[in-house]
């Protein structure tokens, strides 16, 4: 990764961070969903709002971890390309708030993972991969193409929030338009 130090850093924070709930959970028999995740009656009946971000910090095991820190290393260096870190680190972070209060509104589930907000850089590859597709300039989409398809199956496999994945990839494309209009051409 050489332009994207703070995800680096931020992968590394995952990292630590699993095995730190790891490791306490072992201890009091507490896992990932119970301390961090977010679901509708902890945030909205005991008013534990922390979790609508805290849940994207948390990962239930430790594959589910790997795939998203392989998606968010994947991801970071192409968004950066057609953003800045900037922004692409406010893009993330928005796409996690976004996706946990989506499933707080929209679902029932409890949820853990990064991949609401991964979802959100991923919409912004969708958002520049359309617009150089406008201009004819279409393998940025020919390439994206399979991961969109493969994304899509998953998101609706039982124990993936779907509402978390649809409602990062939605802030992850309404961010780039915004950004695309108000800043990019400055």
């Amino acid at each position: 990764m050489r332009n994207n130090n703070k995800f680096t850093i931020l992968i590394i924070i995952y990292v630590v961070i699993y095995f730190a709930i790891d490791l306490f959970g072992r201890q009091y028999g507490l896992t990932s969903y119970d301390l961090l995740g977010v679901q509708k009656n902890l945030v909205l009946d005991y008013h534990q709002y922390y979790r609508v971000l805290t849940y994207s910090f948390a990962h239930g095991d430790i594959m589910h971890l790997a795939v998203n820190m392989i998606a968010l290393y994947s991801l970071a260096e192409p968004v950066i390309k057609f953003t800045d870190e900037k922004f692409s680190v406010i893009i993330y972070f928005a796409a996690a708030l976004v996706s946990g209060l989506g499933i707080v509104f929209f679902s029932n589930a409890i949820a853990v993972g990064s991949s609401g907000a991964i979802y959100g850089l991923f919409g912004v590859l969708i958002y520049f991969a359309l617009k150089q597709a406008k201009y004819g300039y279409n393998q940025l989409i020919v390439n994206m193409l399979p991961i969109i398809i493969i994304n899509l199956v998953i998101s609706f496999m039982p124990g993936i929030s779907l509402m978390g994945h649809l409602f990062g990839l939605i802030t992850g494309l309404i961010g780039s338009y915004i950004y695309d209009k108000k800043f990019r051409y400055r």
